[in-house]
């Protein structure tokens, strides 16, 4: 079972640092792109993007410390591990903005020609799977905080 999880977490943390160093590389890609000759909306979708991608390795590095803290007595909390909630926040945040200004862009060209029904339909398209994660994100924090002060106090106690 040890092996398990070691391997487990171990998988997690490399999965989560290459995200970290793709998410660097493309966000430092897309500034070098916003000062070239690419126009400043779509530097900015993917400056969010690459943001976003980073975030997720700050987080999948978290969850494997997470796995080896709640199975192995001997592993301290890390860092990363006690700010898991402002990860997850973060991230649900990012995913907001970055769909909002997507959203807004098709508004912006399809409010002039579009009736009303192509209108919900882009917003129930667009804005409604992203609500849906924020609200799982949010959730999984405050799942995640609850469940390490009830590790912490379950060691404390043995």
């Amino acid at each position: 079972m040890k092996q398990a999880v070691e391997r487990s977490a171990r998988i997690l943390n490399y999965l989560g640092l290459v995200l970290i160093v793709v998410g660097v590389m493309f966000t430092i890609v897309a500034v070098v792109l916003r000062f070239s000759n690419i126009s400043e909306s779509q530097s900015y979708y993917y400056w969010i993007a690459h943001v976003k991608f980073t975030l997720l390795g700050c987080v999948v590095l978290a969850m494997g410390s997470f796995v080896r803290y709640s199975f192995d007595n001997d592993y301290r909390q890390s860092w990363m591990l006690c700010h898991i909630d402002l990860f997850l926040y973060l991230y649900a945040a990012l995913i907001m903005i970055h769909k909002l200004s997507v959203f807004s862009t098709i508004l912006g060209r399809l409010w002039t020609r579009a009736d009303v029904l192509v209108l919900i339909t882009t917003f129930l398209f667009f804005m409604i799977p992203a609500i849906a994660i924020v609200f799982l994100l949010l959730g999984i924090a405050k799942v995640t905080k609850i469940t390490l002060s009830i590790i912490s106090e379950s060691r404390t106690l043995v």
